[in-house]
C-alpha cells in the first residue's frame, strides 16, 4: 500500500471532515473524491459501502463541534478556567446536540462527548487558539483563539 505525506493544513483539513473515533484518513478522501466501494487494504475482499457523514454526524457530534463554545466560555470568564470548569458549561451549552451515542462510555469509563471535547482541546492548542503548556488542568484561549473566535 503506497504512503502519501501531507502537510499539516490538509491533515487539519481532513480532521474536520472526519467523524472522531470512526473515520479514517483514506475514509475521508474516499468521500471527498466520491470513490464509493471501499476495498479492504488486506485483502481483496467484496466492497464495503463506506459509512456516510450524515450517517455518523446522527449518533455523535464532531469534536470540532465544540470549538465555539469552548473558546466564548473562554473569552467570558477572562481567558482561562478548570477543565472541569469548561467541559461542565459546555455540557450544558451542547446538551440539546448530545445524543445517547455522545453518552456512552468508552474504555476506562470516560464518556465519549467528554473525551472528544479534549481532543479538540488538543487540536486547538495545535492551532494556536489555546495557551500550549497552561498549568494542567487550565484551558487558556490565545489572542489567536480571540481573533478566531470574532471571525465566527
Amino acid at each position: 500500500m503506497p504512503n502519501v505525506r501531507i502537510d499539516e493544513e490538509v491533515w487539519r483539513e481532513l480532521q474536520k471532515r472526519a467523524a472522531p473515533f470512526v473515520d479514517s484518513p483514506n475514509d475521508v478522501l474516499r468521500r471527498l473524491l466520491g470513490l464509493n466501494d471501499k476495498v479492504s487494504a488486506l485483502s481483496s475482499a467484496a466492497p464495503v459501502k463506506p459509512i456516510s457523514t450524515t450517517q455518523v454526524q446522527s449518533k455523535i457530534v464532531p469534536g470540532h463541534e465544540y470549538r465555539k463554545s469552548i473558546l466564548e466560555y473562554l473569552a467570558a470568564v477572562g481567558g482561562r478556567a478548570a477543565t472541569h470548569d469548561v467541559l461542565e458549561t459546555l455540557e450544558r451549552k451542547m446538551k440539546a446536540r448530545l445524543t445517547q451515542k455522545d453518552y456512552e462510555l468508552l474504555k476506562y469509563g470516560q464518556i465519549r462527548w467528554r473525551t472528544n471535547a479534549m481532543y479538540e482541546r488538543k487540536h486547538m492548542v495545535m492551532e494556536g487558539l489555546l495557551k500550549k503548556g497552561s498549568p494542567r488542568g487550565i484551558w487558556e484561549i490565545t489572542e489567536q483563539g480571540k481573533h478566531w473566535l470574532l471571525q465566527h
